[in-house]
């Protein structure tokens, strides 16, 4: 069980560590509310601005509260793509087959 905006919730519902904010919802499928995307993506910035003033790895782990390999997964992309490499690129996976 997880403990939302002072709620128990199931696992269908927790937030998400790191954001900073305990309202931002996971849905039950692994994917971010509208708000939680956006969310996400302001810390992907956030690690971007700290990646071209060199910032150790260790570091934008410990100040955006994420983990090491999404940090060197989004550095990897930086690299590549530039600030574009981490926008978001909408929600993953198949689109819907019953429309």
């Amino acid at each position: 069980m997880a403990r939302v905006d002072g709620a128990v919730h199931g696992l269908s519902s927790m937030t998400v560590s790191g954001i900073g904010s305990p309202g931002v919802m996971r849905f039950a499928d692994g994917g971010l509310s509208e708000r939680g995307g956006a969310a996400r993506e302001r810390v992907r910035l956030q690690a971007v601005e700290w990646f071209s003033r060199d910032v150790h790895v260790g570091g934008v782990v410990r100040r955006l509260w994420v983990s090491t390999n999404a940090v060197y997964l989004w550095r990897r992309r930086w690299r590549a793509g530039g600030e574009a490499g981490l926008v978001s690129k909408g929600p993953g996976g198949l689109s819907c087959r019953l429309d």
